[in-house]
């Protein structure tokens, strides 16, 4: 685990194994808030002791979880006589999937992980007057994401809605996705806290998000210039949101999104790992045909 002081009041922890994670800690005036809480009690129990040699002590806890993805939520139970705070999707969320993840990746886990539910809930924002921390739903890497902010020293928590080089798509939300990144952007943070990258104190990683989720929305990427990587992750993007359209019935979006995931390939084809992904989405684009 790695500590870093943030602002006046935060407190950062990254945990790099099983993957570069983030739990964010505000000292408030009032109470300590937790935003997001790993893998498991075992983590949430090394930042309580990192806390106390740091003088943070004495005060309740709060807990603020992004959203219902099992590695921001499996810490919980170190919190269950506190408030856990989170919009009442990834409530509903953690109470139908919570048991299917534990059995799906628990061999990750952090300790022994009781699944514990947020137990304060809302729709669209609820603040902190005392602590000066305000919590926004920002629907975008999954229908139930929220956002933290902290009014003292700027300091904007964003969950999974922002990632370098830009994020995976999951869902057909893209324009509730773009709606919540240019709220980010009237919101003018001094420094912007993801689950998966570290720290940043610009806005290029917002603006390159927004950009990204705007033209991916209608279809109009210009991938040229991207590195290998990127192209990888823009074509499973563009495949799935295929995939998506074709559930939905919608066969001329579905098809449009595959053809261009094959352009990807055609264009760049060593970089897409292998070739047998283009002739699986050729007959996809066939029986759309």
């Amino acid at each position: 685990m790695e500590y870093q002081k943030v602002g006046t009041r935060g407190h950062l922890f990254t945990f790099n194994e099983p993957y570069l994670t983030n739990v964010y800690v505000i000292n408030g005036k009032k109470h300590i808030i937790f935003l997001d809480t790993f893998l498991g009690p075992n983590a949430i129990i090394e930042i309580k002791k990192r806390l106390i040699e740091e003088e943070v002590y004495g005060k309740s806890f709060i807990v603020f979880n992004s959203h219902a993805d099992y590695d921001h939520y499996w810490g919980n139970q170190e919190f269950v006589n506190d408030l856990i705070i989170a919009h009442d999707s990834a409530y509903k969320r953690i109470k139908a999937q919570g048991k299917q993840s534990l059995e799906l990746y628990g061999k990750i886990k952090k300790g022994d992980v009781k699944i514990t539910p947020p137990n304060l809930l809302f729709r669209k924002k609820i603040i902190l007057t005392y602590d000066e921390v305000e919590f926004n739903y920002t629907p975008g890497h999954t229908g139930d994401s929220a956002s933290c902010f902290d009014q003292v020293d700027k300091v904007l928590f964003v969950g999974d809605n922002l990632e370098l080089p830009f994020p995976q798509v999951n869902l057909l939300n893209l324009k509730d996705w773009q709606s919540s990144l240019e709220e980010y952007l009237n919101i003018n943070p001094s420094i912007i806290i993801s689950g998966h990258d570290l720290p940043s104190n610009n806005l290029d990683i917002l603006n390159k998000n927004l950009n990204y989720i705007k033209n991916l929305h209608s279809n109009k990427i210009n991938y040229n210039n991207y590195s290998e990587d990127e192209k990888i992750k823009h074509f499973r993007n563009l495949r799935r949101i295929g995939g998506l359209y074709f559930e939905k019935g919608d066969k001329k979006k579905s098809k449009e999104y595959y053809n261009e995931a094959l352009k990807v390939i055609n264009d760049s084809l060593n970089t897409i790992e292998n070739s047998s992904r283009k002739e699986k989405l050729l007959e996809l684009v066939k029986k759309l045909t």
